[in-house]
């Protein structure tokens, strides 16, 4: 849901990974209730923090209507619907300043960030020469997950250093 801006929007974008267009005379909510009403799956929308009306309003539709569809919805904040179940998601542990390689390579967030960037970048690994840019990655990000694997997918074109500094600066 991150590139949809407007709360009205959720509907369509929703329709728009579904392929399902609405006939005249029909909603696109309605659209959508109509194609999913007889499907068994798990409907993720991700990144609601932004729309948390829109997605709760058709989340209560297509949860009313809908049997077989699990939702799961991420998002800094509940929709504060009926039947909610909240789970946090703390963030990741991240090494000290003072702290050996060793330690830096087993701290939840670097392997996350290891793991993301050898993604992008196949060789990539945590050397004596970039663990401390690393660490000061993840430590500058938080641990939070998310925030961690949009960094680490910028290996590809930056090192590990270039984008310590970059988030100094931010």
């Amino acid at each position: 849901m991150a590139p949809v801006r407007d709360p009205a929007g959720v509907d369509d974008a929703l329709a728009a990974v579904f392929s399902v267009t609405a006939p005249a005379g029909q909603s696109t909510e309605e659209a959508l209730v109509e194609f999913l009403r007889g499907k068994q799956l798990l409907l993720v929308l991700d990144n609601c923090e932004h729309l948390l009306e829109g997605a709760a309003a058709l989340v209560e539709v297509l949860q009313r209507s809908c049997e077989r569809l699990v939702i799961l919805a991420t998002s800094r904040e509940g929709l504060g619907i009926e039947g909610e179940r909240l789970v946090p998601v703390p963030p990741l542990e991240v090494p000290g300043r003072d702290t050996d390689i060793a330690a830096i390579s087993r701290a939840e967030a670097v392997r996350l960030f290891t793991d993301r960037a050898a993604a992008v970048k196949p060789d990539f690994v945590v050397t004596t020469e970039n663990a401390a840019a690393v660490a000061a990655v993840v430590r500058r990000l938080d641990g939070i997950a998310l925030a961690i694997e949009l960094a680490a997918a910028r290996i590809a074109a930056m090192t590990p250093a270039e984008l310590a500094h970059r988030l100094e600066r931010s």
